[in-house]
């Protein structure tokens, strides 16, 4: 199947439409995160705590479960449609969001707009392939990766300002009338690209079995540890389902005459690392952006909002990492094993720092290894963006960077899943032992369980105060109830918090290995004689 490759275009409409593209990407980067703090208030709203975490990941689910299928298609029918569809998708679902009127709704509508955000996301990092040549495809995803983690920071302040000042509600609506003049631009300046040509028959089965592959065991994976054990039924019934379904896609796909995500893109060995040290890598970014600021609260006594500013250094570090790593791509060439050892090697230093971190460490030394960590991560996601969509010919583009986006996001999902309830087991089977006996006789048993089963409740000023107003006054032969408990808590949870860093540095260090010890060459597509009519069946492994 023959398509056209890269046609240049003209700089003007190039222009507007990386505005475009940056402008979408940040709209739906924002509301991934300005969700963290406007959550109380909608539940302080409807009630339904039970429902706190869907209204995040039904966002996340929706949007992995679109990548894929979306990115495929756009290599058939274009971008700019999907994009326009996205958009228009994801400001709809922002609109019902604001307008909810209960927690089910707020769940319910955030699918809808992940659903929208994932299109708009993966038409936005497969834009650089249409906007701009191999050569300097480096450097925009490092603009990319810098916009979205621009977003991430100011998410959660814009959404407490609007929350505090206005209510929350306003923080979605006001997303929606953002998007109005982006979707307009869009409509108006992105370029029609044609797709592949010939008469593509859809996937029906593909799609179908992506997503009872996909949900069902993104869905385990958010209810495990936390609404059920690991061994409930739920948990193993939906795991099950979603492997059977996942085995069932991957039969359909290698019999599809137009497969929804084409295996042979992983026949390339530098995909595979690429996918492969994705998953890795992103499993362990989520383990230090979830379980580091409850580390400074509990363990060094930080604020939330202190503790969330130590965050900012690990952003700015991807930033800079993204965009050193984009420029030297660009201008040194496609040494892409070799950016990724760097990447991968910082980040390794990093995280293993991170392993050393206790009550003494300064802020100063833990924001030096979070920004490691951070430029390490940076570095590898722009390398392999670059790889990936250099690698493959252009009618697979689309397939190629969406299945990087959806490994990467499953990767986040399984390190929270994964590693929340490390911690979780860690810190409950030691809470009890490190308590001092007189503490045991003095408190309450509920409490010690309560604290036992949930360290967060330490994490914020009014489970503290909660803890504090049940800590008899006197009547204990330990001289400070108080201080003994939480030092307790504190040392306790330092030492599950090491173990989950210990298993992040770890896997880490594994990504940095495997790309150390399979050799790839460097080429792209076009310099190994794609130029100008390359075809899906002729992309081999090189």
């Amino acid at each position: 199947m023959a398509v056209d490759e890269f046609v240049p275009l003209d700089k003007r409409t190039v222009t507007m439409s990386l505005v475009c593209v940056a402008l979408s990407m940040f709209l739906t980067a924002l509301s991934q995160t300005i969700i963290a703090t406007v959550l109380p208030q909608i539940v302080a709203e409807f009630g339904g705590f039970e429902k706190y975490t869907w209204a995040v990941t039904s966002y996340m689910i929706a949007a992995t479960v679109a990548y894929p299928i979306v990115g495929r298609l756009s290599d058939y029918y274009g971008r700019r449609f999907f994009m326009i569809v996205g958009m228009a998708i994801f400001m709809a679902g922002s609109v019902l969001v604001g307008l909810s009127a209960s927690m089910t709704h707020v769940v319910a509508f955030r699918i809808v707009q992940g659903i929208g955000g994932g299109i708009t996301m993966t038409c936005c990092y497969v834009s650089v392939a249409d906007l701009f040549p191999p050569k300097e495809r480096g450097k925009y995803h490092g603009l990319f990766g810098a916009v979205y983690a621009v977003a991430s920071v100011a998410g959660p302040v814009l959404g407490g300002f609007i929350a505090d000042r206005y209510a929350w509600h306003w923080a979605f609506i006001a997303i929606a009338i953002v998007g109005i003049p982006i979707l307009a631009l869009t409509v108006r300046v992105y370029p029609t690209h044609r797709g592949a040509s010939g008469n593509q028959r859809l996937d029906y089965p593909g799609m179908v079995a992506i997503v009872f592959a996909i949900v069902p065991v993104l869905c385990a994976l958010s209810v495990g540890g936390s609404h059920y054990e690991w061994d409930a039924f739920p948990v193993i019934g939906l795991l099950l389902f979603g492997l059977t379904m996942t085995a069932a896609f991957v039969v359909i796909e290698s019999r599809a005459a137009w497969p929804i995500m084409p295996l042979q893109i992983y026949s390339n060995r530098m995909i595979r690392i690429a996918v492969i040290v994705t998953f890795l890598t992103s499993l362990g970014l989520y383990g230090i952006v979830i379980f580091l600021p409850l580390f400074f609260q509990v363990v060094a006594g930080l604020s939330a909002t202190d503790s969330g500013k130590l965050l900012v250094p690990l952003l700015l570090g991807m930033v800079v990492g993204g965009i050193v790593s984009g420029q030297s791509l660009s201008r040194i060439g496609e040494h892409y094993r070799i950016q990724a050892l760097i990447g991968s090697g910082i980040m390794s230093l990093g995280i293993f720092l991170l392993t050393t971190i206790d009550e003494k460490t300064g802020v100063l030394g833990s924001g030096v290894y979070i920004v490691t960590a951070g430029f390490g991560f940076g570095w590898v996601v722009a390398t392999f963006s670059v790889a990936v969509q250099n690698l493959v010919p252009f009618a697979l583009v689309g397939a190629a960077t969406s299945a990087l986006q959806f490994f990467r996001s499953a990767g986040g999902m399984l390190g929270l899943a994964v590693l929340g309830t490390v911690m979780a087991r860690n810190f409950s089977s030691d809470f009890y032992d490190s308590l001092p006996a007189c503490v045991k006789e003095a408190l309450p048993r509920e409490l010690i369980d309560e604290i036992k089963d949930n360290p967060n409740v330490l994490a914020d000023a009014d489970g503290i105060a909660s803890v504090e107003s049940r800590i008899p006054d006197s009547g204990s032969e330990c001289s400070n109830l108080r201080e003994n408990l939480f030092d307790s808590a504190a040392t306790t949870l330092a030492g599950a918090l090491k173990d989950v860093f210990t298993i992040v540095a770890i896997l880490v260090a594994v990504a940095f290995v495997i790309v150390a010890i399979f050799p790839v060459s460097f080429r792209s597509a076009a310099a190994n004689g794609d130029d100008g009519d390359s075809s899906e069946s002729n992309f081999q492994e090189h």
